[in-house]
């Protein structure tokens, strides 16, 4: 009796092992990725940390160091990829398709924008206050006047106010 629990024990083993090995394989086939770098369309630079994402899906990456991104295990089929990334224009890349068990490559090169924001004002007492209530000098430091003197850093541009 002992040894007919063996031999269908081992069986058993076998053929589940099969069945793991085939519902594995079947899961790669039929899947390929896309893979590329993200450039900066004027200076031709890598961008570090552009987000490349499927839209209509959760899918999405980030460009790491060298400025590459990979998506993997996609379906085959046409994909409309969104890449974006803080101070470049957004970039739709229509009808990418991907291949059973190919890696479709390219470049994509974004456009820099400069990014819009509103004046920043510094003050020094110790409650917020309104530009109208403040009891001393002011000087406001716009963009022309940062560009004109060519500050880079904060300190740069408050050394002449």
């Amino acid at each position: 009796m002992r040894f007919w629990f063996i031999i269908v024990s081992f069986w058993l083993t076998v053929v589940g092992s099969l069945f793991v090995v085939d519902f594995s394989v079947a899961q790669v086939q039929g899947k390929g990725s896309l893979s590329g770098y993200v450039f900066n369309n004027e200076t031709q630079e890598k961008i570090i940390g552009a987000n490349v994402s499927i839209d209509g899906t959760v899918l999405g990456t980030t460009t790491n160091a060298e400025g590459k991104f990979v998506l993997r295990n996609l379906p085959a089929q046409k994909y409309i990829l969104s890449v974006s990334m803080i101070g470049y224009k957004r970039k739709i890349v229509r009808e990418v398709s991907v291949l059973e068990n190919d890696d479709v490559s390219f470049d994509i090169y974004l456009e820099p924008t400069p990014v819009q924001t509103q004046p920043v004002i510094v003050t020094a007492s110790k409650r917020e206050q309104s530009i109208q209530e403040i009891p001393v000098a002011l000087s406001v430091v716009d963009e022309k006047l940062l560009t004109q003197r060519n500050s880079v850093a904060v300190d740069d541009a408050l050394r002449y106010v």
